[in-house]
């Protein structure tokens, strides 16, 4: 830049890292979803998510070791660091209610950066077999308010306002 005269002037604080997994059964189903990942400091990562069209239950949100969703949610691997006491992949489990699931949770096993590539999936936790529901590659997003783009520019909903809005049916519509 300084060959072109331009002085470079960092302003604000840098971002230490986002990234979403868009929640997918592969399927023809309208159980869907979206998983958020911000890292806040060096130690502490804020996982937020809302899954829409699930039967009501308990179920297990984890990190799998693979992005590879090519044969379906069977395909991601086992759950990141599962020979462990608490596997490094374990994000929390969740209840849904009226067939949406809304949770945030902070978790200190990773961080953003190490987790790019890999695949988050939410298990029944009434099922001991097969129990895998959803699945997402998580990959690397800007920050809040760091690009106007959607997730999906088809019904033109921002991602700011995924939480408020079901993931499928009539009423996802855009509020602009």
């Amino acid at each position: 830049m300084e060959t072109a005269h331009c002085l470079p002037i960092p302003k604000g604080k840098p971002n230490l890292g986002t990234a979403v997994a868009l929640m997918d059964t592969g399927l023809d189903s309208k159980v869907k979803g979206v998983v958020r990942f911000v890292q806040v400091d060096d130690s502490t990562c804020v996982v937020d998510g809302t899954l829409d069209g699930l039967l009501p239950g308990k179920y297990g949100v984890y990190l799998h070791e693979f992005g590879d969703i090519s044969a379906g949610c069977n395909s991601c691997g086992d759950i990141l660091g599962k020979s462990l006491n608490k596997p490094v992949g374990e994000i929390g489990e969740i209840t849904s209610t009226a067939g949406r699931a809304e949770f945030r949770v902070t978790n200190n096993n990773f961080k953003v950066w190490d987790i790019i590539g890999r695949s988050c999936v939410l298990h029944d936790q009434a099922q001991l077999t097969d129990n895998r529901l959803l699945c997402g590659i998580v990959a690397r997003s800007a920050g809040l308010f760091q690009n106007t783009k959607r997730i999906c520019a088809c019904d033109g909903v921002p991602v700011w306002d995924e939480r408020d809005t079901p993931v499928a049916g009539p009423s996802r519509k855009s509020k602009i």
